[in-house]
């Protein structure tokens, strides 16, 4: 079986980028999979050497400018139109020059991976020509795949609510965390809140660090420590954040961490907060209990669908009910050990070997 896998796969992976070079690594060992034809962007193609040196794989790369991305695109369709199933990993610019194959009659299957269609829903939240992807996809092509795969309840009922897609084209495959679970912990006490993810406005930070002010008000040495890398749209976020860690020494931000400090973190701190007001999915909650940390999470989108239980849901606009959850949880061992006995045994229902495997049978067999 010959496919092309169209994506991005920038140095700094988090998330949903992990995961694509993982199922890119797990195809190469399938027996059935005889050639993967690799497309991503110049800047945004890197890829570990088990994938890059791999007598299966072909990468090729395109320029970001528009202008030269023309000159390529003649090279970008006879690859995609010569293999019989195309993976497409996200809506992205490159991702509609995919189905142009469909004016040029190819038999190629198209399979749209949709983490999420929030660039659908909030525009001025991406750069433009995201947010313009998605607008002439949902527009023009939204009926071309002959198979979505979705990683949650949540996007899946949003494809058809937003798009009409129909049910049967959509197959929903759960996502896993790269961490394996521990044991419940019974550490606490350190007063330390953490939240992971991408520094941007949807991820909910700036309410965050609102309810931050009013839990120091009753727990003065309280802790809040902010990991992930900077992403879209996010100048007067980081003033915000600049400015509160100039003020104020219980406040860090330590960028992008590697897995072992990020386990060491999950481990530590009291709750791991993550009041993103969408997500297709969200892994960083999922990381947390995998590690027995107990986690506060929006009522909002996928995540209610992730968490269960298992955590703690709250309206990620409400500073006030923020502030008064995660005070709750830093004030209460007792809710702190259930939740990290309780968030464990959620993780557990999260493989992500079986998930991977999933998600290359349904690709093979579309």
């Amino acid at each position: 079986m010959r496919i092309t896998f169209i994506g991005s796969f920038v140095k700094t992976k988090t998330g949903i980028e992990r995961i694509n070079e993982e199922l890119i690594k797990r195809l190469i060992q399938d027996d059935e999979i005889e050639k993967i034809d690799i497309i991503a962007p110049k800047q945004r193609a890197h890829l570990q050497d088990i994938v890059i040196k791999s007598d299966k794989v072909r990468l090729q790369t395109f320029p970001t400018s528009f202008l030269k991305l023309l000159f390529f695109i003649p090279r970008f369709i006879k690859t995609i139109g010569g293999n019989p199933v195309c993976v497409i990993a996200n809506i992205r610019p490159i991702a509609i020059i995919a189905y142009l194959c469909c004016f040029f009659k190819y038999q190629t299957k198209i399979i749209q991976i949709v983490p999420d269609i929030i660039a659908w829903h909030y525009p001025k939240l991406f750069p433009f020509i995201v947010s313009l992807s998605f607008k002439i996809f949902g527009i023009l092509f939204k009926n071309f795949p002959s198979l979505y795969i979705v990683h949650s309840e949540f996007t899946k009922n949003d494809l058809i609510t937003e798009w009409g897609i129909d049910e049967k084209k959509i197959k929903v495959v759960k996502l896993g965390t790269f961490i394996k679970p521990h044991q419940p912990r019974d550490n606490f006490g350190s007063k330390k809140i953490l939240f992971v993810g991408t520094i941007e406005p949807r991820k909910g930070l700036d309410k965050l660090l609102d309810a931050y002010e009013i839990i120091k008000q009753e727990i003065p040495d309280v802790e809040l420590i902010i990991c992930g890398k900077i992403g879209w749209k996010v100048k007067d976020l980081v003033l915000k954040l600049n400015k509160m860690i100039s003020t104020n020494t219980k406040v860090k931000y330590l960028g992008y961490v590697d897995d072992d400090k990020l386990i060491n973190l999950y481990r530590e701190v009291d709750v791991c907060v993550y009041p993103s007001f969408y997500e297709g999915f969200g892994l960083p909650p999922l990381e947390a209990m995998a590690c027995g940390c107990p986690v506060i999470v929006s009522n909002t989108s996928s995540l209610p669908e992730v968490v269960g239980e298992a955590g703690i849901t709250v309206d990620p606009i409400d500073v006030k009910q923020l502030a008064t959850a995660i005070k709750e949880v830093i004030l209460n061992d007792a809710l702190k050990r259930k939740l990290s006995i309780a968030g464990i045994q959620k993780a557990e229902e999260y493989d992500l070997n079986v998930n991977l495997l999933q998600l290359i049978e349904v690709i093979k067999n579309a």
